[in-house]
Order: structure tokens, then C-alpha cells, then sequence
């Protein structure tokens, strides 16, 4: 065999592998605060790093094609800084999912972690680290990716998610006490942001009262979204369905995390779809959302007419 072919099939093997490891797309910004002790290179490090991490690390064991791929825009606000490299940050991130049939993609989490406080060491690697603590970044990224998962399997089978939500469990539980209280957001006692917080988020996901609304996260996508392109009337329906059960689990667990999230990220998308069907169906869809998403009721005024 020529050297030639050896390191023919090496090369095929490593690009092959690396393609099939790149199951998150994340596109990161950084912004900054006008007055910075830090070297603006920094925070191009930052981003470069996290996007490197994301993308050049299998996360699953599942082989992933580039359209398969999840998209994540998550945009770094750094609210201050010191010389020795420690932040203070706003991090929000968003999520999307293709929708069956277009070229549509539904929003499927909105979310900023705020306060989140982190020291960042360029020439510190950022590594997967799900039952091993490797630093603070390395958690705070691993715990994201495997929720960007969680929820993105939830939308195409019944609580599918559930194994990367027990991960990211294991991301969290993995971080030493005091480095957990520093950064702030990863213990039960954590008040920052009104209690939306990453044990928040986790343990919404994880609470057996919050059982309906990941059916309905299913419902809602698989059955609802992604039949709309062949069957509207029948997609919407399946939609109102998912609500139904999404202002179930609002009526056992009320003002959750979770529920809040969804709002955000599908009320432009939930107006559009219900717009234009009769009234009817309309004014059920009005009433489901007005009781969902109670603080933003206003919002729906168009679905009432």
C-alpha cells in the first residue's frame, strides 16, 4: 500500500468523522463595554473558542448531516471586567429547527442566562465535560450543548430528550460547590433573574409536572409544524392540541420556566399560524394563549376579533 493511499483514507477518515461530530452550528457575538481593562483580543478569542468547541466536538453518538445540524446564535454581553480575566456577562442564546416541507426554521429556545460570572484563560482549553469538572467555561458550554439537544429531540419524538437532559444534569452536578456559587445560576438557592436560572431550566424539564408540555413541545412541531405544509387545517389543529396541553402543565406548574421560554421564542410564530383561520378556531387559539402567556396577553389582541 503507497504512503500516498495511507494518508488518503487518514485524511477521508479524520474529515469524515469531524463532519459527523458537528451536530450544534453556533454562531457567536461578542459585545463589550466601552471602558475595558482587557485586550480587545480576548473577546475575539472568546468566540473563537466557543465556536471551535461546539463545533469540532461530538457531543452525541449519532451521525449528523450539515442540514441536520442545529442552528445556535448566542450572543455575549460582557457586563464588566477585571485584568485578571474574570467576567461578568449576559448570555443569550437562540435556537432553530427546520420545519418539514420548507425552508422555514422555527424558533425553538429563547433564553438569556444573566450575571453569569466566568474567568477566562485563552491559553485554557475548552473541552466536553459532562461527569468530570474541567473549568468553569468547559461546564457552562457542555451543560448548553446538551440542552440545545435535549429540546431539539423533544420536538421530534415524545420526551426524547430525556437523555441529554439526565447529561446535563450530570454537567452541573459535576462542578464544585463554591465554583457553582460563584458563577452564580447553577444551585437550587440561585435568585439572579428572577429564579430563570440553569437549575431552573433543568429542573422544569425534569419535573413530572411538566410531563404535558414536553408531550406538547412534541405535538406542537412534529405534528403540528411540520404537517402544515401538507395539511394546514389539520397542522393547526394539531397546534391547538399542543396548547391545550402546554396550558395544562401551566395550571399545575404555574409561571414556570420553561412555559415562559416557549412563549417567547413561538409568540410571533403562534400569531402568524392563527391569523388566518376562522374564527372559531381563532378565538380558542386567543384564549389558550392569553392563559399561557398571561403578561403579554395584549399581544394576541388580533385573534380576538
Amino acid at each position: 500500500m503507497s504512503t500516498q493511499y495511507v494518508l488518503v483514507l487518514v485524511f477521508t477518515f479524520f474529515v469524515s468523522t469531524f463532519a459527523r461530530g458537528q451536530e450544534l452550528n453556533v454562531e457567536v457575538n461578542v459585545s463589550t463595554p466601552q471602558l475595558t481593562t482587557v485586550d480587545p483580543k480576548v473577546f475575539d478569542q472568546l468566540k473563537s473558542n466557543i465556536e471551535n468547541l461546539y463545533s469540532s466536538t461530538r457531543w452525541t453518538d449519532v451521525d449528523y448531516s450539515p442540514e441536520e445540524r442545529i442552528e445556535v446564535t448566542m450572543q455575549i454581553n460582557i457586563k464588566s471586567d477585571n485584568d485578571r480575566n474574570q467576567f461578568k456577562a449576559d448570555i443569550q442564546f437562540q435556537t432553530n429547527r427546520p420545519v418539514y416541507g420548507s425552508d422555514y426554521l422555527t424558533p425553538v429556545i429563547s433564553f438569556v442566562d444573566k450575571n453569569v460570572n466566568f474567568k477566562f484563560d485563552p491559553f485554557q482549553p475548552m473541552q466536553k465535560s459532562t461527569n468530570n469538572y474541567i473549568n468553569q467555561l468547559s461546564s457552562l458550554l457542555s451543560y448548553y450543548a446538551y440542552i440545545f439537544l435535549a429540546y431539539d429531540y423533544e420536538t421530534f419524538s415524545s420526551q426524547g430528550g430525556s437523555k441529554y437532559l439526565t447529561i446535563a444534569l450530570e454537567v452541573a452536578n459535576a462542578i464544585p460547590n463554591a465554583t457553582a456559587q460563584g458563577m452564580g445560576g447553577w444551585l437550587a438557592s440561585a435568585k439572579s433573574n428572577q429564579g430563570r436560572t440553569r437549575h431552573s431550566l433543568l429542573e422544569n424539564l425534569q419535573n413530572s409536572r411538566m410531563v404535558e408540555f414536553r408531550n406538547a413541545m412534541y405535538i406542537y412541531h412534529r405534528k403540528g409544524l411540520d404537517l402544515m405544509s401538507q395539511d394546514p387545517e389539520q397542522g393547526r389543529q394539531n397546534i391547538l392540541t399542543a396548547l391545550e396541553k402546554i396550558s395544562e402543565a401551566n395550571s399545575q406548574y404555574f409561571n414556570s420556566l420553561v412555559i415562559q421560554m416557549f412563549c417567547n421564542a413561538k409568540r410571533k410564530e403562534m400569531i402568524e399560524i392563527f391569523k388566518g383561520a376562522g374564527r372559531e378556531e381563532r378565538l380558542k387559539a386567543h384564549d389558550l394563549l392569553t392563559d399561557i402567556d398571561a403578561s403579554n396577553s395584549n399581544d394576541y389582541s388580533e385573534l380576538s376579533s
